[in-house]
């Protein structure tokens, strides 16, 4: 469940496909916190990247 979040957009595209990158930053015993970048599949440019805090559900 999402506590929190940021979301920054740098660019776009009109077609074609993107991917995401998700990394947790911090791991607590009720809360984590994940970075996210979203890239486009074709030139490996950063279009997004965002934060968020999510509340743990399971260990």
């Amino acid at each position: 469940m999402t506590q929190t979040g940021s979301l920054n957009y740098y660019r776009n595209i009109h077609e074609g496909q993107v991917y995401a990158v998700g990394k947790v930053q911090h791991r607590g015993r009720t809360v984590c916190t994940v970075l996210v970048e979203i890239y486009a599949k074709e030139t490996q440019k950063l279009l997004a990247a965002g934060t968020f805090s999510m509340f743990a559900t399971q260990n």
